[in-house]
């Protein structure tokens, strides 16, 4: 919580510019404007002797952690913004948000593509041309997949519900290419 700015022991006193309430008033023509005190920054107020800490602003810099929640199923340029966590205000004023923008990783297997995950999956010629089942990896752990007699290279195969997940409506899918791997024996 910020303090007043003043030392220990010091007093907080009206500002002698602004007579305390933080405003100046100046014409301009036939205008009359007001601007925030430029002595006191708009407090009205002002110590009669500064904080060494603080120097006289009522707030201390400090390095914290803060954990955060990241919610399934976000992209790359969203925010998540913690209320109240941000940079306190000058005296006396709360704290503003903390606004974190976020940046997806690319994944070595994985590609994303909005709400579904593709992954190309190396299968031999024989797996190809007589069909038979397969693991396939998924963000979810492994699953079994069965490819039919006379897969073609660049085939694909729709998983569903083992893509991205949200908490408003479930899951993308997640689909397998199939690429041949010819070894020889």
């Amino acid at each position: 919580m910020p303090g007043s700015g003043a030392a220990p022991g010091a007093k907080v006193e009206a500002c002698s510019a602004c007579g305390g309430s933080g405003q100046r008033r100046f014409q301009q023509g036939f205008f009359v404007l007001t601007r925030p005190c430029p002595t006191c920054d708009g407090a009205g107020r002002i110590p009669t002797r500064p904080c060494s800490a603080c120097e006289g602003t009522g707030t201390v810099r400090k390095e914290e952690e803060v954990p955060i929640s990241i919610p399934a199923g976000i992209e790359s340029g969203q925010a998540v913004v913690l209320e109240g966590r941000g940079e306190a205000g000058a005296h006396g004023t709360p704290p503003g948000d903390l606004v974190l923008r976020v940046i997806v990783r690319e994944h070595a297997i994985f590609k994303r593509d909005g709400d579904d995950v593709h992954v190309a999956v190396p299968v031999t010629f024989p797996q190809a041309a007589l069909g038979g089942p397969i693991q396939v990896p998924t963000l979810w752990g492994a699953v079994e997949l069965k490819l039919k007699a006379g897969t073609q290279p660049g085939q694909v195969y729709r998983v569903r519900g083992k893509g991205i997940a949200h908490r408003d409506y479930g899951q993308g899918t997640s689909t397998c290419t199939s690429s041949w791997k010819c070894r020889r024996s």
